[in-house]
């Protein structure tokens, strides 16, 4: 069971240092949790991402259902909750989402008449108001960033915002904001509202790239290197190993391939620094003057 044992650890120190290699790519897919309210100057990777100067805005979607119109009302807020002067319909609490939201819908039908004189008048009816994204003691928001992929490495990649926190018997909501890097601001679009999931697309112009630190560099290339080495080095082990194994049926220790030469290793690297200390003292052990 030895040489299973050894093979074990060669496996499973080389899948460890292959997610080490990644962990660059690790962290600028993975989402950035934070924890309660959401800091909107981000820095993900070497991306960086203003949105505190994002206003809470309202977008407007209407549809004609004859003799009515169904409106569409998404109310968000990506940074700070929604102010209730937001809101259209404000008269009656039920009509709008209650404190500590995002991200609300509220879904109006309306309708034109003629009253007494002659002159059109709107109806309208509140028929649905739905918690998408808030963050109460029932519901946490749990807002997490992260990167969309990009081509060109010399543009910004656009900002991924996730917030949660809503639910409507007993199903979860959530908003997905997608921040495109541009050289103006602009209003926030609808995309599309699917099973719970509301996508807002917003561009940005207060997005840039940090320029990277050079010892950051340096630290980063010589980590690499020695990544790559190591991971040379098991997998040099780890097929000798195999090798011996399957062809001369070694076990334990036997199974590290050339292992002669891994046994002499410290003694060489003896022999050598021995040597690098004699020729730096400049070859003047052993003489004495008279």
């Amino acid at each position: 069971m030895k040489h299973i044992h050894l093979l074990n650890l060669v496996v499973i120190a080389f899948f460890s240092l292959l997610n080490f290699h990644n962990v660059d790519a690790v962290e600028v897919d993975d989402a950035v949790k934070v924890d309660d309210a959401v800091n909107c100057n981000v820095t993900v990777d070497r991306f960086n991402y203003d949105l505190t100067n994002l206003e809470q805005e309202k977008i407007n979607r209407t549809t004609d259902t004859p003799p009515s119109k169904k409106v569409e009302l998404y109310y968000v807020s990506p940074c700070k909750p929604l102010n209730v002067s937001i809101y259209e319909d404000k008269d009656d609490e039920g009509d709008y989402c209650g404190e500590d939201t995002y991200v609300c819908q509220v879904l109006v039908y309306t309708k034109e008449k003629k009253d007494k004189n002659g002159e059109k008048e709107e109806t309208r009816l509140v028929a649905e108001v739905q918690q998408i994204a808030a963050n109460d003691e029932k519901n946490l928001l749990n807002a997490s960033f992260s990167l969309a992929s990009l081509e060109d490495n010399d543009k910004v990649p656009p900002l991924l915002l996730t917030l949660n926190g809503g639910t409507d018997k007993g199903e979860s909501h959530q908003a997905k904001f997608t921040f495109i890097c541009s050289e103006e601001d602009s209003t926030p679009t609808f995309k599309r509202y699917d099973n719970g999931i509301l996508e807002v697309e917003w561009k940005i112009s207060t997005c840039s790239k940090k320029p990277l630190d050079p010892d950051e560099n340096q630290g980063r290339g010589f980590t690499k290197f020695l990544t790559i080495v190591s991971i040379l080095i098991l997998t040099y082990l780890g097929i000798g190993a195999a090798y011996n194994y399957h062809v001369y049926r070694a076990q334990g220790w036997d199974l590290i391939p050339n292992r002669d030469f891994w046994r002499d290793v410290p003694y060489l690297i003896s022999d050598v620094l021995k040597y690098v200390v004699r020729a730096c003292r400049g070859g003047r052990s052993g003489y004495s003057g008279v």
